[in-house]
């Protein structure tokens, strides 16, 4: 393992993993000579170093490192060409007879078959376990998620926190631009986000990805607006 900071710097400033591999096995005797291959990063989108790290051997002789720490489980996996991007599950969990949520500690885990089974200790002293209900390699390997990252689409500009002002609109043209329209402390407001951006908005930089800057359409005579409806037909008209 190498932090951000110490020689090369891992991607996002978390922890990388690099390996060796075995080019001229041992042979003759004991003191027979080990060559390995130059250090080669495998894996550089882990958060932070782990705490724990396991590495275990699936039924195809593949390895499959786990990794563990702050409540967290991570995972990659080698399929015989390269390892998988690192997949983290949240260990943690509400239990309402304890009054809140269980952080497992201390967590140690196996490898059964192909599934995953971990097993760690709670802040209040009792051990926990979870198992994977899914092929290891699958869940390492599957694609990520569908969802893009939460943006903001007020940008500061904020929304009125009176309940009667009720909830945001939203509405898509015949263009596939997404408008949204909201009541602020003072009026009506509204953004946009065309067509283009809204395919591109999980890998969109900055914090309100592709949507417009936020603008006032409609204030009342006698101030604030409330109970936004919006429509949006086939030639972008509102």
């Amino acid at each position: 393992w190498e932090a951000a900071g110490g020689g090369a710097t891992a991607a996002g400033g978390g922890c990388a993993l690099y390996q060796q591999r075995i080019t001229a096995p041992v042979t003759g005797t004991i003191t027979g000579t080990l060559r390995l291959s130059e250090p080669e990063r495998v894996l550089e989108d882990v958060r932070s170093c782990p705490e724990r790290a396991e590495l275990h051997q699936g039924p195809a002789g593949d390895p499959l490192l786990v990794m563990t720490g702050e409540g967290s489980l991570s995972a990659g996996a080698w399929n015989g060409e390269q390892w998988s991007a690192p997949r983290s599950l949240d260990l943690s969990f509400e239990h309402p007879e304890l009054g809140g949520r269980v952080y497992p500690e201390q967590v140690r885990t196996l490898l059964v078959g192909d599934r995953i089974t971990a097993l760690g200790v709670g802040q209040h002293g009792d051990l926990w376990a979870v198992e994977s209900g899914v092929d290891a390699w699958e869940w390492a390997f599957a694609p990520g998620s569908p969802w893009s990252r939460a943006v903001s689409v007020s940008q500061g500009a904020g929304v009125s926190p009176d309940a009667a002002a009720g909830p945001p609109a939203l509405a898509a043209d015949g263009e596939g631009r997404l408008h949204a329209l909201w009541a602020d402390a003072e009026a009506l407001a509204y953004a946009r986000l065309d067509a283009d951006a809204a395919a591109s908005a999980a890998s969109a930089a900055g914090d309100s990805g592709r949507w417009s800057r936020p603008g006032q359409v409609l204030r009342s005579p006698d101030g604030g607006a409330a109970q936004p409806v919006l429509i949006a037909d086939e030639d972008r008209l509102l």
